[in-house]
């Protein structure tokens, strides 16, 4: 079964096989994203508007692997006892992402796009946690079943319709 994220859920080896290669991919990408904030500090020249906003997207970016990887772990062997913590890791993977969003949008100002748009997206970020929180209480995106599993919940189009606007913003 493949959960939401596109993580595989199951009991299968090869399912485990897969997980367990998708949460050290995330730890290595986090790892080679670590090298480059610290090439950033090196550099000495984070005083400026646009390099602070690049430490915080690449510090973002590090925390939304670091919370995702543990995600694939858990799914090994999925159980109700687990769904707590897919939820809380699963929200904050979610507000990583948008804070990526939110934050590419501002460096972008310089270049792509204007200020003012910069800030409509910002609050597109902050409607989509809002949506992300309630839903990780009520399953309107995502639900879990008795094994732990997370299922498409009612509204889950609309949360997929929301993360598509959001990565194709900038």
């Amino acid at each position: 079964m493949i959960s939401r994220h596109g993580r595989l859920c199951g009991r299968d080896n090869n399912i485990n096989e897969m997980n367990y290669m998708s949460a050290a991919l995330e730890f290595f990408a986090a790892l080679i994203t670590g090298v480059m904030l610290i090439g950033c500090f090196a550099e000495r020249s984070y005083k400026d508007t646009t390099a602070k906003l690049l430490i915080c997207v690449l510090t973002a970016n590090i925390l939304m692997l670091l919370v995702d990887a543990p995600i694939c772990l858990l799914l090994d062997e999925p159980s109700p006892e687990k769904v707590p913590a897919i939820k809380v890791l699963s929200f904050f993977s979610d507000v990583f992402a948008c804070t990526l969003v939110s934050l590419y949008a501002h460096i972008s100002t310089k270049k792509k796009i204007s200020y003012r748009y910069a800030h409509i997206i910002t609050e597109f970020c902050t409607a989509a946690v809002i949506t992300f929180l309630i839903s990780a209480f009520n399953g309107m995106y995502i639900d879990y079943d008795e094994t732990g599993c997370d299922i498409p919940g009612p509204l889950f189009l609309v949360s997929q319709m929301m993360l598509t606007q959001l990565n194709g913003t900038p």
